[in-house]
């Protein structure tokens, strides 16, 4: 009732001191969980034959009511499916034996009956889909006729071109609708996050109505509807998790656990399909050669636009609490726009050299190479892997140790906080 009243624009209930947007999200959860309960087409056909009883004939109302015992029994099974078929077909024999106008008055007494088969035809999942379906087709509605840039134009196609040319009232209830778009497109983008988390099976049976939503040109859902269908296109993260680390574990010798097939991890490097979500997962894997290979992989594909001189893998640095560690130096690419005003800086460190003293020690070089160093643009970069921050933060100071920064335990100063202040 709460997710009509938005779509229809009826939702000044809502307290304007609670987050619309946090009511949204309960309400969804709560319908998600309602449509998802597998006593649902149970409790809706036993509410129907009682207001049926003494309506039909004893072994009709004795053969569903055993089918529904059946179905109560076994609905906790992951394979149960709400028996609409034998209810079906129960209802057919029972209308079979009869006369024309006995059965004429049965199929006016069991028309309930038979539209929750029909609802239930797809078992509670249907039910879901079906909803879902109604809500994003409710948005649709209105707002296709609001893609125009004048709210003037959008009233005349409306009212001249539209399914409900000539009626006000229908008229009057879209632009009322349409002025509430801010929480309908609320609404709509936690339908389509909760459907592509909980069922993204689902997107592809929805893809014509989000893919209506997301040609939509003045509307914020349409980014949403974009990204859901181009996930949904895309194999999911279990499928694409257990590829990469099948890749991985072929790359790696299993009797001497030495990487000796670098070629298959340049496939990940260069691959079409998006891991940057799951390598992360395989940076604390149970073997320190496939952590120290997401690093690398990881690294290779985040800094395809520099230029990579050396990666190596660090042992030891970081504590012993690191999980794996690689030192990495690269330089700006060619038409970076700090090399083109290279000249121009090489002049300000000449002349303000001497008030950069410790300029040598933080970039790891002599202070007599820094300005030949600094020409060229090099980087130096360094990846480590900890279970929690703040493992870390006790091992700062042997991780900044690689860039040339000696903290000595006794002289750092610390803020309220317990930081490091440097």
């Amino acid at each position: 009732m709460k997710i009509s009243s938005i779509l229809q624009a009826y939702s000044n209930h809502i307290p304007t001191t609670f987050p619309i947007i946090l009511t949204h999200i309960f309400s969804l959860l709560k319908m998600f969980a309602a449509l998802r309960d597998r006593a649902l087409p149970l409790l809706e056909v036993k509410e129907a034959m009682t207001r049926l009883s003494g309506r039909l004939s004893s072994d009709l109302q004795r053969g569903i009511n055993k089918e529904l015992l059946i179905y109560q029994q076994r609905m906790r099974s992951m394979l149960a499916r709400f028996p609409y078929q034998k209810i079906q077909r129960l209802l057919d024999v029972s209308a079979a034996t009869m006369t024309a106008s006995e059965r004429e008055m049965f199929f006016l007494n069991t028309a309930g009956l038979h539209e929750l088969c029909k609802k239930y035809s797809e078992d509670i999942r249907g039910l879901l889909k079906s909803t879902i379906r109604s809500i994003l087709v409710k948005f649709i509605t209105v707002e296709k006729y609001f893609q125009s840039k004048t709210f003037e134009k959008n009233v005349k196609d409306i009212m001249l071109k539209g399914d409900i040319k000539g009626d006000l009232n229908k008229t009057l209830d879209m632009i009322i609708s349409h002025r509430n778009l801010e929480n309908k497109t609320k609404l709509i983008t936690q339908v389509l996050t909760l459907i592509s988390k909980k069922d993204a099976e689902m997107i592809a049976e929805l893809e014509e109505e989000l893919q209506t939503i997301a040609s939509m040109r003045f509307s914020s859902a349409a980014l949403i509807a974009r990204q859901v269908l181009i996930t949904a296109h895309q194999p999911s993260y279990e499928r694409r998790h257990n590829q990469i680390e099948s890749i991985f574990l072929s790359a790696i010798d299993s009797y001497s656990n030495q990487l000796v097939f670098p070629e298959k991890l340049h496939q990940l490097v260069v691959s079409e399909t998006a891991i940057f979500d799951v390598l992360p997962e395989f940076f604390f894997h149970q073997n320190d050669i496939v952590r120290y290979s997401a690093l690398e992989v990881y690294l290779q594909r985040a800094y395809t636009a520099y230029m990579i001189e050396s990666i190596g893998s660090l042992e030891g640095i970081g504590g012993l609490a690191a999980k794996a560690a690689i030192e990495f130096e690269f330089s700006l690419p060619c038409n970076h726009q700090s090399r083109n005003n290279s000249s121009t800086l090489l002049a300000g460190i000449e002349e303000n050299r001497d008030s950069f003293p410790d300029l040598g020690a933080i970039a790891g070089y002599e202070s007599e190479k820094n300005i030949s160093e600094l020409v060229r643009f090099d980087r130096t970069g360094l990846m480590v892997v900890y279970d929690t921050l703040n493992d870390f933060k006790e091992n700062l100071s042997e991780v900044l140790t690689c860039f040339g920064y000696n903290l000595d335990a006794n002289d750092n100063e610390y803020d309220r906080n317990g930081e490091y202040i440097l």
